[in-house]
């Protein structure tokens, strides 16, 4: 897990950088591209983990179920 949040927040600056700099140059036309907005902060590991024991406890309930019916 560190390791993909390190990945994903040197990830986060390159789209950073590469952002500032097409802002920066005057050939290039200023538009507004939402996607990089989002992608350009990273995640938040917390979040990632909540979700992902939010998913495995739903399917440990989903799994118990379905071995009790059987």
């Amino acid at each position: 897990m560190t390791f993909q949040t390190t990945s994903e927040q040197k990830i986060a600056k390159l789209i950073a950088l590469v952002e500032e700099l097409r802002q920066d140059i005057p050939n290039i036309k200023n538009r507004s591209d939402p996607e990089a907005q989002t992608i350009k902060s990273p995640t938040n590991p917390h979040a990632i983990l909540d979700v992902l024991e939010e998913t495995l406890t739903s399917e440990a309930s989903f799994s118990q179920q379905k071995t009790n019916t059987n």
